[in-house]
This record gives structure tokens, sequence and C-alpha cells, in this order.
């Protein structure tokens, strides 16, 4: 049996949704000890729950200490029925550390990375699986895929299907899609809102909410027709808006954000199952990828330099290389990712920790 901890609700962790999920449909028994922070009260089977208030990004010492008392108490009295302890980031990975000792085996599933990085490095070495979304991250922590026992690079694939195929309705304007938080001077998001506006050529679809600029878009949008603020929307939705565009807006400005270079969003799997290249800017990661597989456009951070690839679209319209883009995108979805968490998670990931 497995037990995969969280420091959030099942419900709002969408990556730990993915490897129980494979348990299920494997019939592999696990267990899950979370903390309902929100107190959403969306428990599932065999999650057992810490229900105490605590907002995403809390440093409150007081509750973390409690948070791990109910673990411990969870990992004590099932103590028999688990051989695999699957723990999400370093805040929880330290304090089951320990039961290295005892026999058990541990996972170390990195999302982000934490703040005492000298004894995180460490402690990743000392996992018996290590789990990152993008192997490129191997070298913001400075360590390789021979320092681990196990190393799996698990990417943030989205669950997707076919009925978000794309619906474009061309016209002689470019249709820009943004989704996603507001925050100021990392997103691009100002530089957009300032183009779309000063070109009539141009339409923003753009949704979301969050960060310091939800009062400046709901005025972009009131000032131009153009920009159209859809508010705080489903996937469904999101998704839909996304599929309908000519690009999706990706840019993660690492001058003001360096952290964003390693970042692995999902807007990128998005572009690839909706056939929509995506606009992203360099110095990422995710830049990177898009430039091997040819799937988007790279731009630098600036207004000029948004502005220079646009107008040269509209000039040139969509044309061959634009669709190029668009066939290589739904190329590398289907060859890659179409059945990647099926094949990822029940025919590797389970693999390797039945071997462990």
């Amino acid at each position: 049996m497995i037990c995969y901890i969280t420091r959030g609700s099942l419900a709002s962790d969408v990556r730990m949704q993915k490897y129980v999920r494979a348990c299920k449909d494997s019939n592999i028994h696990y267990f899950v000890v979370s903390w309902d922070r929100l107190l959403e009260n969306h428990d599932e089977p065999y999650e057992y729950a810490f229900k105490r208030y605590a907002a995403y990004g809390g440093r409150s010492i007081f509750w973390n200490f409690l948070f791990a008392l109910f673990v411990y108490w969870h990992l004590f009295t099932k103590w028999n029925k688990y051989s695999i302890i699957h723990a999400a980031n370093f805040e929880t990975f330290i304090f089951i550390f320990p039961f290295k000792f005892f026999g058990k085996k541990l996972v170390y599933d990195m999302y982000d990375r934490g703040v005492f990085q000298k004894l995180e490095r460490w402690l990743c070495r000392q996992s018996d699986l290590f789990i990152i979304p993008s192997r490129y991250r191997l070298e913001q922590i400075g360590l390789q895929e021979s320092d681990f026992k196990h190393f799996l690079e698990i990417e943030n694939v989205p669950v997707l299907s076919g009925e978000f195929r794309q619906n474009k309705h061309r016209s002689n304007c470019i249709r820009l899609a943004y989704v996603g938080t507001f925050e100021q001077n990392i997103r691009g998001i100002e530089n957009v809102l300032e183009f779309v506006e000063s070109n009539k050529f141009a339409v923003l679809d753009i949704a979301g909410s969050g960060g310091c600029l939800e009062d400046y878009v709901r005025e972009c949008a009131r000032r131009c027709e153009r920009i159209v603020y859809h508010g705080k929307v489903d996937y469904r939705t999101a998704l839909t808006l996304m599929g309908n565009a000519d690009f999706i807006m990706a840019l993660y400005y690492v001058s003001n954000a360096p952290a964003h270079k390693y970042a692995a969003p999902n807007k990128y799997y998005e572009s690839l199952f909706l056939r929509t290249p995506i606009i992203t800017n360099v110095g990422t990661i995710m830049s990177k990828i898009v430039a091997r597989y040819d799937t988007g456009y790279i731009i630098g951070e600036s207004l000029s330099d948004l502005s220079e690839l646009l107008f040269s679209i509209y000039k040139n319209g969509l044309n061959e290389e634009y669709y190029d883009k668009v066939s290589c995108c739904a190329r590398l979805w289907e060859t890659k990712y179409d059945n990647y968490i099926k094949d990822k998670l029940e025919c590797e990931y389970l693999q390797v920790l039945l071997e462990l």
C-alpha cells in the first residue's frame, strides 16, 4: 500500500489526483493524508484530512506542527498497512524522512523548491524515488539524474478530452487569449492590453483573477470593446477561450521574477491539445521546448517585441509558417501526450514503486 501526503486537499492537488487515479485503475491500495486548508470538505474515499483553516502560502509554525502530528498519528496507527510514503515538496518530506530508518520507502515529489535549499538537495538524494515535473529543473537544484537511486520526470500534463478540439472562426483580426492570474509586471498582461487597445486588428479574450491587475483589466475592457474580460471561469470555459484563439499568451518575465525560468505551466500542454500556437518569451524552460518542437513564437519581454511579432503576423496573415506550428502542436500531442498520464503513471511510475 502507498501513503500519499499533501499539504492541500486532494481535491485541490491535481497532481496528486493523477497518482490516486493510477492506483485505482491498477487496483493498488492507497490512502491519502491531506490538509483541508480552505475547509472545503471534499474528502475522497481513503482520504484523511486535517481540517484547520490556513491560507495557502501561510507560515504558521503552530498549524504546521499540528499537521505534522496529524500525519504521524496516521502513519503510526496504520504502520502495517503501507510500505511506501509519497510526499509532496520539502515541507512535507522533511518530517517524514525519519521513517526511512524504519524500513519505509520514501518518494520525494518536488512540485516547487523549498526555502532551505542545501538541506533540500541532500534530502533529494536520500529519497528512494525522486520525481520532478521537468528534468530541466535539475539545473535549478544543482543535481543530475545519476545522483538519485531512482529518478522520474513526470510532467504536469492536464487531463484533457477530445471534445475541446479547436473551432476557430477566421477573420481579418488576430485573436489572442490569456487565462490565468493577473500578476503585475510578470505575466506581460500590461503589454498585451496596451497593444490590443492601440491596434484595431487585435482582439483579446482574457479571463482570471487575483494579483494586482484585476481592476486595470476591467477598466481596459470597459474602454475597448476588443478586450473581452470573462472574469474567473471554469476549466471548460478556459479551454474554449484558448481553443477559439489564434494564439495563447504565456509570457513569464524572468527579469522581474527569475524563478519563472523553471516554470512548467499547463498552458504549454493546452496549446498542443488545442492546436493553438503559444506566444512566450525567451529565458524560460518553456521557451526552449517551444523552440525545440516549433509549437509557437518566442519574443523578448518588451512591448516593442510583442508589437513587432504581431504586426508581422498581421501583415503576412496566418500563413504556412503558422499552420506548420499548428501541425507541430497536433503531432506532438498525438505522439507524446495523448496517452501520457496512463502510460507514464500506470506503466512507469507504479512499476518503479513495485520494484523499490
